[in-house]
């Protein structure tokens, strides 16, 4: 068997896990999804936000790649990337947190930890060799404790970056840009 299908065989086996965690009382009663993530497993970029939004509860029954894609943050990325000439096909996406939390609330310090062990096997199974945060709770939750050396690029969310003016806000996007064609 090939690395694809045991990396794919695991992280199904890792997301039953997760849909079937229980350790957050706050979380666990609403979920409606629980997402380890989507995109191409042997890809050497990984992107880690906070947790999925609400509006994916909402489009529960969608894949949530799709639905990611279509959201407001999946559309500003998309042109991210396409000015670096990738694409979703060319980056592997996850989030600290695997559930939705209510009302988009910010997920706390147990949550976090709850759900680390799943990241760090997601990281050591994919072997990213750049991660790229998105927001500071990613930012400043990243597991350290992988068995893998790589860059980080840290990243605002695109959700602060929307409220910024337009002379900063393409500042920002230049210098992501930047980032992603100096990885390539």
């Amino acid at each position: 068997m090939d690395l694809e299908v045991l990396t794919k065989d695991k992280l199904k086996l890792l997301s039953k896990e997760v849909f079937s965690c229980k350790k957050c009382a706050r979380l666990y009663p609403l979920r409606k999804i629980a997402s380890l993530g989507f995109g191409n497993f042997n890809s050497k970029i990984m992107m880690i936000a906070q947790n999925p939004g609400i509006p994916l509860e909402r489009e529960f029954g969608l894949d949530y790649g799709d639905v990611l894609k279509n959201s407001k943050m999946g559309k500003y990325l998309t042109k991210v990337l396409h000015v670096a000439d990738l694409t979703w096909k060319d980056i592997y996406y996850t989030n600290i947190c695997k559930c939705p939390s209510p009302n988009n609330s910010i997920i706390n310090e147990n949550e976090i930890k709850n759900c680390s062990e799943y990241l760090i096997q997601q990281i050591n199974e994919l072997q990213p060799k750049i991660i790229i945060t998105l927001g500071k709770i990613a930012e400043n939750n990243l597991p350290r404790s992988c068995k893998l050396l790589f860059t980080t690029y840290n990243w605002y969310h695109p959700a602060y970056l929307w409220r910024k003016s337009t002379d900063e806000h393409r500042a920002i996007l230049k210098s992501y840009i930047r980032d992603l064609k100096g990885i390539l």
